[in-house]
Order: C-alpha cells, then sequence, then structure tokens
C-alpha cells in the first residue's frame, strides 16, 4: 500500500521534513519491522516537489493473521502547518490459510 502526502502553499523551492509516526489501532494492528518493512518516520519534500509517498511493503509470513491495520499520523512541526486530511490507514489481508 502506498500513503501519499501533498504539499500545498508555503516556499516550494525549500525543502521540507514532515515526521509521522506509525500508529497500532485497538484492533488488531499490524507491528512495524515483522508484519512490514520498517517505515522512517520522515516524508521529505524536495524543492519543488508537491507530492510525496510512503510505500509500505508488506513481510509475507507464513502464519495464519486476521485482517491487520497500519495507521499513519503526520505530526505537527516549525515551519509548516498540516491541513486537510493528516491520518491514514492501510488494511493488510493475510495470504495464508
Amino acid at each position: 500500500g502506498v500513503f501519499t502526502v501533498t504539499r500545498t502553499g508555503g516556499n516550494l523551492n525549500q525543502r521540507l521534513v514532515v515526521p509521522y509516526n506509525i500508529t497500532t489501532p485497538p484492533h488488531p494492528g499490524a507491528t512495524n519491522g515483522i508484519d512490514f518493512a520498517r517505515l522512517g518516520g520522515l516524508v521529505i519534500f524536495d524543492p519543488g516537489q508537491t507530492t510525496a509517498t510512503i510505500t509500505l511493503n508488506i513481510l509475507n509470513d507464513t502464519a495464519g493473521e486476521p485482517t491487520e491495520e497500519v495507521a499513519l499520523a503526520l505530526v505537527d512541526g516549525t515551519g509548516y502547518t498540516l491541513s486537510g486530511t493528516t491520518t491514514g490507514s492501510i488494511t493488510i489481508l493475510d495470504n495464508d490459510a
């Protein structure tokens, strides 16, 4: 799955780094580094870039598991303002029976 983050406003000619958190929902949640490749926690916009993606690479195993969810939330910081949708989630379906 892919999270897509869009940058609007501000000085688009400057690099922007926005941190994010991976959270585990209260129902079965996927584990960072076990169910999917570890995510770094930063989304980086190079000068002139208005869209960035965070790719969730699923790690395959042979264990039967329930459907799990990965949630991502952008973090407020200095030099930018969050607006619109600042969270997202991806559902991971089990492929082992």
